[in-house]
């Protein structure tokens, strides 16, 4: 989840059992260097509503 504050930054918070189920390991995004898929930072795409592979609690 992004999370914008007043100044204009942005706060990644994943829950707990966050998953990349891309990921051979199924590991959580925040450790991953980048998606597996179409390598770009998981930052960007990471969020139920853009990526497919995300998972949160499955």
């Amino acid at each position: 989840m992004k999370i914008r504050t007043s100044e204009g930054i942005q706060i990644y918070c994943l829950p707990d059992d966050a998953k990349c189920l891309a990921d051979e390991e199924k590991r959580s995004p925040e450790q991953l260097d980048q998606c597996p898929l179409c390598t770009k930072p998981w930052e960007n795409i990471c969020e139920p509503e853009t990526c497919p592979h995300y998972n949160e609690g499955e």
